[in-house]
């Protein structure tokens, strides 16, 4: 199933570019994706710090949702300013 996987700040040296459609297996869960890029895609640093967010909407990174097809996941660095 494809996924929009959308990358901001230094999230996009980990994933090569700012936003890609990629296929995942069916019936993935979102605390599954992460490590599954790891392996197939993109390495993302262990000390890396991020949210996440399906749709729009923040989601705990080790949640056992079940991501569907046609989805936007988000990898959001800590943000600073000032």
């Amino acid at each position: 199933m494809k996924i929009k996987l959308l990358a901001f700040g230094p999230a996009k040296n980990w994933i090569g570019k700012s936003q890609q459609v990629i296929d995942i297996p069916k019936g993935m869960l979102l605390n599954e994706l992460l490590p599954w890029l790891k392996v197939h895609h993109h390495p993302i640093p262990e000390s890396a710090q991020y949210v996440i967010a399906i749709n729009q909407t923040y989601v705990d990174s080790s949640s056992s949702v079940e991501i569907k097809d046609g989805d936007e996941i988000a990898i959001i660095p800590p943000v600073s300013g000032g």
